[in-house]
Formats: structure tokens, sequence, C-alpha cells
């Protein structure tokens, strides 16, 4: 009779169970990591996750996982004053806003990505609430964006020598990052 319910089965447990008990930050942080990292994961964009990236994210990880890591995702999104404390810790360290803001979204994508494995509906819906989380605003003003003038981009590209000097003309031209420019393939570049 047990058996025939399904009530023993692996995805009650996953549905059912877990969701009472309550799967771990730590525990949904590695689940998330693995799957966001996975080289036949592709995204919104239709491209995989750059490495980069997933570099920034994988020490985020672990600053979440040291922070959160012990805590059910079912009690975090009941309460979110430990988010809100780990906000504050990152504030406290002199994190800018935009670095904190990255931190939570990372929060928001692991919580977001437990999901009942029939429905794929998500297992913790949470409406984050500002008012407890106390996010630092962005100012765009104040951001770091560091920039060349056209005159220095035509020094820079003058002293350059060799295949570099190309390099130097696309991440100008195209204002891709280095490692972007780095991960560009023929196949990447479109005529016309």
């Amino acid at each position: 009779m047990i058996a025939a319910s399904g009530v023993d089965s692996q995805e009650h447990f996953d549905r059912v169970v877990k969701v009472q008990t309550g799967v771990t930050m730590r525990e949904q942080a590695d689940a998330w990591y693995s799957l966001i990292s996975n080289p036949r994961r592709v995204g919104k964009n239709g491209r995989q996750t750059a490495l980069s990236t997933l570099d920034s994210w994988k020490g985020i990880v672990e600053s979440i996982k040291t922070e959160l890591g012990g805590i059910p995702l079912s009690a975090l999104v009941q309460n979110q004053q430990p988010v809100a404390d780990f906000v504050t810790k990152l504030v406290d360290n002199r994190k800018s806003p935009k670095t904190v803001k990255n931190y939570f979204f990372v929060v928001k994508a692991i919580v977001a990505s437990a999901k009942d494995v029939s429905t794929r509906k998500p297992l913790y819906p949470v409406a984050w609430d500002n008012e407890v989380l106390l996010m630092p605003r962005v100012n765009p003003k104040k951001q770091h964006r560091p920039t060349f003038t056209a005159a220095q981009v035509s020094q820079i590209v003058e002293r350059v020598k060799g295949v570099y000097k190309m390099l130097f003309i696309v991440l100008a031209a195209t204002g891709l990052r280095i490692g972007e420019a780095i991960g560009l393939k023929v196949e990447n570049v479109l005529d016309g």
C-alpha cells in the first residue's frame, strides 16, 4: 500500500520531505553552481556562462555557503533576516553597492533554482522584502567604469606590437572585456 501510494519514492522525498525539513542553502548552492557551470547548459542568450563569470560566482557561492549554508531554504524565505545580516556584513566589509547587488543576485538565483522535480515549479517562491534587506543603492555615477579617450586608445594601439595590436583594436572597437575577446571564435564573428 505504501509503495503503491509513492510516499517512499525519491520523487515524494524531493517534493514533500525536503520542502518541510529543508534543503539547506549550502546544498542548494552546490546544486545551483553545478547546474550553472555545466558545459552543456546554455543560457537565455543561447551561450554558455563565461568562465570569468563562473569564477566570480564561485567565490560568491563560497561566501554564501559560509554565512548562510546551514540554514534551510524554507526557513530563509520565511525569515529574511539572515540574508539582511549577510547584506549588512558585506556593506560593513566595504563591498561596493554593485558587488552587494551581485551577491544578492546569486542568493536569489540559488533559492529560485530549487524546483519540484515533476512540475519544475519553484519549491520556495519568495517576495524579497527590501525593507528587511536594506540593500544599498547603486549610484551609476559612482560606478568605476574605466574608459579611454580616442587619443589614449590611439596611443595604446600605436605602442602595442605584433598580434596584440589587433586584440587592442577589437577591444576598443567593440567594448568587449578581455576575457570575452580572448574567448572569441571564428563562428562568433558574423559577416556584414
